[in-house]
């Protein structure tokens, strides 16, 4: 078993196994950005599945995804719970809901819903979601490797060891950080350097592949600050180009 992964710009991947191919928060709708998306999505090839975290614009794309289904129809596009009717609404025509704690599968690809805190909003403050599992992040176990994709969160208490039970090999996390000037701005925050590395190195993972922080002007991240905390905690980092696969068997290094 080779699993890799594939950064494709903001928060999007594609998660590869041996028969199975999902995405998660593909975000390639081209809008005023720093960078460009990394491709169409009628280039992106075949998925089994690809999976949301929450509404948020640059995680449930209405432009990408309706691109995706059109061509693949019996591509199944999984969202939290609370939010399956909201992407019906767009037009999706085989919405998966997902639940916290219950896992699902696609070939070779199982993908456990882990818990999120963060806002739709800012003025709600920083939550789980109402009801609980409105924003989630999925742990994908590709044969021996688990990786982790947070979605948008910041840390809460029982998030390292959620983790560590799950065997999480490498994580996919946020580093933009949040700001009393963004947040008075409306602009709900995240991970930031510093507590995306103390996140992967208390939750025992070999990897840490930082995302989250090079689209948007007003919305940055720092990938020199994580590198610096990286190595200071021993945590491996790995910033991948865009379409870059990175391979998922870090245990045998």
């Amino acid at each position: 078993m080779k699993g890799q992964v594939i950064w494709l710009g903001q928060a999007g991947f594609v998660i590869e196994g041996d028969d199975a191919r999902v995405g998660v928060d593909l975000f390639l709708r081209s809008d005023p950005r720093l960078r460009p998306p990394f491709c169409h999505p009628d280039a992106l090839g075949f998925l089994d599945a690809t999976f949301v975290t929450h509404e948020h614009h640059d995680h449930m794309d209405r432009f990408t995804l309706t691109a995706l289904t059109d061509r693949l129809r019996a591509m199944d596009v999984v969202v939290p719970c609370p939010i399956a009717e909201e992407a019906k609404a767009l037009g999706i025509p085989r919405v998966r809901p997902a639940e916290v704690g219950l896992p699902m599968r696609y070939g070779d690809i199982e993908a456990t819903p882990v818990r999120a805190r963060h806002a739709a909003h800012m003025a709600e403050g920083y939550h789980f979601g109402e009801p609980d599992g409105r924003f989630l992040g999925y742990v994908f176990r590709v044969g021996t490797a688990a990786v982790y994709h947070s979605g948008d969160t910041i840390m809460y208490p029982e998030l390292a060891d959620t983790l560590r039970g799950l065997g999480v090999t490498v994580m996919l996390l946020p580093i933009n950080g949040r700001s009393y000037a963004r947040e008075k701005a409306g602009l709900v925050g995240n991970l930031t350097p510093e507590e995306a590395v103390d996140l992967a190195a208390e939750a025992g993972a070999a990897v840490l592949i930082p995302m989250h922080y090079e689209t948007y002007p007003n919305n940055l991240g720092d990938v020199g600050q994580a590198a610096e905390m990286a190595y200071r905690r021993g945590v491996t980092l790995v910033v991948p180009r865009y379409g870059q696969r990175v391979p998922l068997d870090w245990n045998a290094v």
